[in-house]
């Protein structure tokens, strides 16, 4: 069906689009940077992705795999022990970015606290609803994300035209890769769960298309609009914030808006996935998962947005190209 194949698109561009995307930090890091290298690496990208999501919505349906746990353990029975701890390590601590980053964004936009607790409650009520609600969820985010995150990018390059960079580093193809395989390795516990959702090798294909299409074009209007309104090395951690605040006010609110939605919507994917891992592995039912799962992540969300993202992250990055090498080997 036509629905589900928009509401499995959707759900994965909202999972995708976390804080680093949004804020247009990843953007900057892995792409703007090498100029034409990056150019070329977007494309590189929209290939790869594509290309791993299929395969990874067929590895799970062969398998008949229900999580991201069950694919591991049926994918490589004899390491799926040790990568079933280090990719629950990896889900955990990108909840707990978010969470943290949802704190903060909460304190700033309303000067109030409790931003981190309400984001989880939200989290939770939401997962104990069922997989169908996360769904319909993605796709109610997705489009009001997508546009409050075009418009200061595609104002800018009405205001500058397109200024495309002029010199070029090969290793961003290379960035291109990387950044790649670690979303891919992030989308592996949306795949699996919802799979089943896709029925014929079009529908396959075609959520495969519309999700990264959308995470794609993204991408590279907000490259242009880096390159064409050139931002400086002290304002690479939030270069959306900084282009919008350049706009205006107003400009500015909606950015605030579309990165609190979009760290919420990875915070419930890195949730469910988990969740989801606990209910199909123990004999632990769906509330106490979900008490479970929130509890690690808020204890872990008092780091600090800051250290997490310098920390873990990194150690993200390693797991992320580990899996997707897992998936390739057969």
């Amino acid at each position: 069906m036509f629905r589900n194949v928009v509401s499995v698109a959707s759900f994965y561009a909202a999972a995708f689009i976390g804080a680093g995307f949004a804020s247009g930090q990843e953007i900057m890091r892995f792409f703007v940077r090498y100029g034409k290298g990056g150019l070329v690496g977007i494309a590189v990208s929209f290939g790869f992705l594509v290309m791993g999501t299929v395969l990874i919505i067929n590895r799970s349906k062969s398998q008949d795999a229900r999580s991201y746990a069950d694919f591991i353990y049926k994918q490589s029975p004899r390491l799926a022990p040790y990568l079933d701890i280090v990719y629950s390590m990896f889900a955990l601590i990108g909840l707990a970015v978010m969470l943290a980053g949802c704190g903060d964004l909460v304190a700033e936009l309303f000067a109030i606290g409790g931003g981190s607790i309400a984001t989880a409650l939200a989290v939770g009520m939401l997962i104990y609803q069922g997989s169908d609600r996360l769904l319909d969820i993605g796709a109610l985010l997705t489009p009001p994300i997508a546009v409050l995150l075009i418009l200061p990018a595609a104002r800018t390059l009405t205001d500058t035209g397109i200024i495309l960079p002029q010199d070029g580093v090969p290793l961003g193809i290379g960035a291109a890769l990387l950044y790649s395989s670690y979303n891919l390795c992030l989308s592996m516990a949306v795949l699996s769960a919802f799979h089943h959702k896709l029925k014929t090798n079009g529908q396959i294909w075609s959520a495969a298309l519309l999700g990264n299409g959308i995470v794609i074009i993204l991408l590279l209007t907000i490259a242009l609009s880096i390159w064409s309104e050139p931002i400086t090395d002290t304002q690479s951690n939030m270069p959306m914030l900084v282009l919008a605040e350049r706009l205006g006010p107003l400009f500015k609110i909606g950015s605030s808006v579309m990165l609190l939605a979009a760290m919420f919507s990875t915070a419930l994917a890195h949730a469910f996935a988990l969740v989801n891992r606990i209910t199909h592995q123990t004999t632990l039912g769906k509330p106490l998962s979900i008490g479970l799962v929130l509890f690690l992540g808020l204890s872990l969300s008092e780091l600090g947005f800051g250290s997490l993202i310098e920390f873990g992250y990194p150690i993200i990055g390693v797991v992320g190209l580990l899996m997707f090498a897992v998936l390739l080997r057969r």
